[in-house]
């Protein structure tokens, strides 16, 4: 006997507890909390096309409350068309006469997005009758709603300027409720897409949440022709000759949206060596002159970016990003006399450092090829004044295009 009771008290628990489904609706900023549930199958919303009641308690009652007071849920169901989803809310002040309209249009289009409902049967239910219910929301036609009630069980109704329904006239007036504005209703085979569709934006989303990310990209740097100066004899570089640029991204997202960045590109010239001469001397000896050089550019700074736009495999990103530019240059020229008379050695070489700081500014697209591999183009402005010439510039501000390939590794699972 014991364990009888301990069978149904345990039911009786898993009952309260699954009897509901507690949601949020975010609407200016603000963040609604509301009760869920359907006359079909309770907690399974996927059957699409069930009519929804919007109900609206007392707000200082709980949803609780609301929900249990509510005797439309508890109507048999003789049917399909009897099918609905209710939805439990407590009477907010974002529920006046100006905003009322923009609320229950994101309010239907959410559960619409979660649920499938059928929005050509939308009907709105007051639990409660205060006097700032906007009247002129009983009255005129609207593409949201369907139809609209105040709930009075009781005969006695002191205020006659609303139309008061009891619960059995809500429920048989709302099976030939009809929208004025028709909209089509989705199918099996709809939804479960839709679901499939939802379900993959979900993880591609999550996989961004949290993950950290490596990116390796080269292609051309173009020197802004106004930084172009006259030609460093003394190194005999001109960097604007060396166009192409490395950059390394590393960077972690704080959501799917914003991320940071560590980045990191330079350019190098590599060792340029240059024979101009050789000369045969009246003593037998030979003279070799030569000359060189070698420079780089090496940037580092860190970055915020921003997705404003990510669809299937696409995603479109900016990133501003700002840090310390160092620029390195040194060449100069070698003579070296071999026989005749005597050995001789002549060399001149010079050296030159620049350091300033950057800002760049970067637009471009990463295109996912599975969870963890992605392709990334991308156009670079950079903008960068050094103090002093060096390497036949005075800037490497200017455009760079550049192509490569990243990859993804998540730090965290999100449920979906």
């Amino acid at each position: 006997m014991k364990r009888y009771y301990t069978i149904l008290f345990l039911a009786f628990c898993f009952h309260s507890v699954n009897a509901q489904v507690k949601r949020s609706f975010i609407y200016e900023g603000t963040s609604i909390e509301f009760i869920a549930q359907n006359n079909r199958m309770q907690n399974i919303f996927s059957f699409p096309g069930m009519k929804a009641f919007i109900i609206i308690g007392d707000s200082s009652k709980s949803l609780i409350d609301i929900y249990t007071s509510d005797k439309l849920r508890q109507f048999p169901v003789s049917g399909t068309n009897d099918y609905a989803c209710f939805y439990y809310l407590k009477d907010t002040n974002l529920l006046n006469n100006t905003t009322i309209k923009k609320f229950l249009k994101g309010f239907v289009n959410q559960n619409y997005e979660s649920d499938y409902i059928d929005r050509n049967s939308v009907n709105l239910v007051w639990q409660t009758n205060k006097h700032r219910i906007p009247n002129y929301i009983f009255t005129k036609p609207d593409t949201i709603i369907s139809s609209k009630f105040i709930l009075n069980d009781s005969d006695s109704i002191s205020d006659r300027s609303y139309i008061f329904s009891t619960p059995e006239q809500i429920w048989d007036e709302s099976k030939s409720s009809a929208n004025i504005t028709s909209y089509l209703v989705p199918s099996f085979l709809e939804m479960e897409e839709n679901e499939k569709l939802r379900k993959e934006e979900l993880n591609k989303m999550n996989e961004k949440n949290g993950g950290i990310y490596f990116q390796f990209t080269n292609g051309l740097h173009y020197i802004n022709k106004e930084s172009k100066t006259e030609i460093d004899s003394s190194i005999a570089l001109d960097f604007t000759k060396f166009k192409t640029i490395w950059n390394i991204n590393i960077g972690y997202s704080f959501t799917p949206r914003l991320f940071s960045t560590i980045d990191f590109a330079f350019i190098y010239t590599g060792e340029q060596k240059n024979i101009n001469s050789v000369t045969f001397n009246n003593n037998g000896g030979i003279t070799v002159s030569g000359s060189g050089y070698v420079g780089a550019m090496i940037r580092y700074g860190l970055g915020m970016g921003w997705r404003p736009y990510s669809r299937n495999r696409l995603d479109i990103l900016l990133i501003l990003a700002a840090g310390q530019l160092t620029a390195k240059a040194g060449g100069g020229s070698v003579s070296r006399t071999i026989g005749g008379s005597g050995n001789s050695n002549s060399t001149e070489i010079n050296q030159k450092n620049e350091q300033t700081n950057y800002y760049n500014l970067s637009t471009g697209i990463n295109y996912r090829l599975n969870s963890f591999f992605y392709l990334n183009g991308n156009i670079q402005y950079n903008q960068s004044k050094l103090k002093q010439p060096i390497g036949s510039v005075n800037a490497f501000t200017g455009l760079s295009i550049n192509g490569g390939f990243g990859f993804t590794i998540p730090t965290k699972k999100k449920n979906n």
